[in-house]
């Protein structure tokens, strides 16, 4: 584990090096794409919630919430990869 965590770091002070902005979108792009995953499960539950008693209203921006973050979560670790960024 020490070596992963050293390598790791050695891995972004290179990047730090060579482009600080591309680094720290990066970087702001991992750590958004791992929040979204835990906030999908919560999102699923208040969705539940709602379309089993709550007003239709709650449960349509409930939907929205959940598709808004599993779009998230899927896409924002694969854009980190992005060269273009």
């Amino acid at each position: 584990m020490r070596e992963v965590l050293a390598g790791s770091w050695k891995l972004i002070a290179t990047a730090w090096r060579i482009d600080r902005r591309k680094t720290i979108v990066s970087v702001a792009l991992m750590v958004a794409g791992a929040v979204a995953a835990p906030l999908v499960a919560l999102a699923l539950g208040r969705m539940a919630d709602a379309v089993l008693g709550g007003p239709e209203q709650a449960a349509a921006l409930s939907r929205g919430l959940v598709t808004v973050l599993c779009h998230a979560g899927l896409n924002l670790g694969h854009n980190t990869h992005n060269p273009k960024i």
